[in-house]
């Protein structure tokens, strides 16, 4: 019985009470780590603890990001240009009445992820409907260039983060992935040596 409580609470649920647990634990001990290296900043020169600082800054950075997803999910209906505006994206030619639902708050932090993940401000994801199986999807395509790399293919962002942009980016890369699993997004990256090419594919509803 208490198997079949589990499995009814959706991954989402189940990470977000991990997050709360640790981001707990974390901001605790950070704060312990914060307060001594203020204390050292009285007795030695501020170019010493510099790094110190910053890295203090990037675990508390971090642990926000993380703790926001213990928040549950708040979804609406918006009509689907809100979703091209959350990504910057160009609009296609088709003008056609549909809606998204997603809530807000988090799609705008998978955005900012995405955004630090796949830099290049001068490309602009494109956005184009159409059809998987029977049901109708927004895809979102974005191609940057990368100096160097192996060719592969990923169903994930924390998977592309771990084999091409190293381990500090993985954690964006799960937070990323849980956002999009809680909408029912789902995302297919092709990186060959020269380029990286994302989609995005987005259930939507015909008004």
């Amino acid at each position: 019985m208490i198997g079949d409580v589990v499995q009814g609470e959706s991954e989402f649920t189940l990470f977000g009470r991990l997050t709360r647990a640790f981001s707990h634990v974390a901001r605790g001990d950070l704060s312990v780590i914060t307060n001594e290296v203020s204390y050292l900043a009285t007795k030695l020169p501020a170019a010493e603890l510099g790094r110190a600082r910053n890295r203090c800054s990037q675990m508390a950075a971090t642990i926000s990001m993380i703790a926001g997803l213990q928040e549950e999910m708040a979804t609406s209906l918006v009509d689907w240009r809100k979703v091209l505006d959350i990504f910057g994206a160009l609009y296609p030619s088709d003008d056609l009445s549909r809606v998204v639902s997603i809530d807000r708050v988090k799609i705008e932090r998978l955005a900012s992820i995405l955004r630090q993940m796949l830099p290049g401000t001068d490309v602009l994801w494109r956005a184009k409907v159409h059809k998987e199986g029977e049901a109708e999807k927004l895809g979102l395509f974005k191609t940057i260039s990368k100096g160097d790399g192996p060719s592969a293919t990923y169903g994930s962002w924390s998977s592309f983060a771990s084999k091409e942009l190293g381990e500090r980016a993985v954690i964006d890369g799960v937070v990323a992935d849980l956002i999009m699993r809680a909408h029912g997004w789902t995302v297919l990256i092709l990186s060959s040596p020269s380029e990286v090419e994302c989609k995005l594919s987005i259930p939507i509803i015909a008004k």
